[in-house]
């Protein structure tokens, strides 16, 4: 029986250090090319510096989280109509979409639902 586990633990050992090493030439290497897409999917919190297009709708730190997550903030809308509102309300809820109206900051699941009700 203590043949057994000591072949088992040498065997999950093993294991574990050539999943230490995959994980290190992945890291590394950057075979898959993730990188840029890891870095580029981050808030920055410098965009607020690097933004030159002030949003009527929208404080700094709104403009600075949508374009950290790839938003275009030049391109949304300048005023909320009726149907956006309604539209908003519909898709987060009304409380959320109350807090969004007040300056609290979109999380990437309301920007998600919302998105169809910039459209309109």
């Amino acid at each position: 029986m203590k043949k057994f586990f000591t072949r088992l633990f040498v065997f999950f050992g093993v294991l574990f250090f050539l999943e230490i090493i995959l994980g290190a030439y992945i890291w590394l290497a950057d075979p898959f090319n993730l990188k840029p897409i890891l870095s580029s999917s981050l808030p920055n919190s410098n965009a607020s510096s690097e933004s030159t297009f002030d949003h009527p709708l929208l404080n700094s730190t709104q403009e600075a989280v949508l374009s950290g997550l790839g938003v275009d903030v030049a391109n949304l809308p300048s005023e909320v109509t009726p149907a956006m509102e309604t539209c908003l309300i519909a898709k987060v809820g009304t409380d959320r979409a109350q807090e969004i109206m007040n300056g609290a900051l979109p999380n990437l699941l309301d920007i998600a639902k919302a998105k169809s009700c910039l459209s309109e």
